[in-house]
């Protein structure tokens, strides 16, 4: 019995510091770096304002597509193998800071990136969060 109260405390100071999903929706766009959430099947569930500025793509176009539209189309299928094997071992990879990827902005030109990876545990499954960082001197 004494676990279960503990875990009751533990849940209720949890659910008191819950932050305004506004205030939380304020903080992921104020992020300096992007920010993309998809899923096992490499469609994007959620982008930040980042994202939209990095790549030029309003949000609307990108919700529901593959993830590989951000990237050059050279290495969309290596990546696609990336990706799938995150899902079958789906543990936090750290940004590689001497790996650069290859990004592809709306209107072509190409786009400089690093990117971190970790799961994310919600109602639909495994998802990926993945922070995407510009490098400086990208085009």
């Amino acid at each position: 019995m004494a676990d279960l109260d503990r875990l009751a405390a533990l849940n209720a100071r949890i659910a008191d510091a819950a932050i305004d999903p506004a205030v939380f929706a304020q903080i992921v766009n104020a992020l300096p770096d992007g920010l993309v959430v998809i899923n096992e099947a490499a469609e994007v569930r959620f982008v930040n304002m980042q994202v939209e500025l990095m790549f030029g793509y309003p949000r609307a176009d990108l919700l529901g597509e593959p993830v590989h539209k951000l990237l050059d189309p050279s290495i969309r299928e290596q990546h696609a193998k990336h990706i799938a094997g995150f899902f079958v071992n789906p543990t936090p990879r750290p940004m590689n800071f001497a790996r650069v990827l290859d990004g592809r902005h709306a209107n072509g030109r190409k786009v400089q990136v690093q990117i971190s990876i970790a799961p994310l545990i919600a109602d639909e499954g495994v998802l990926a969060i993945a922070v995407i960082r510009r490098v400086a001197g990208g085009q």
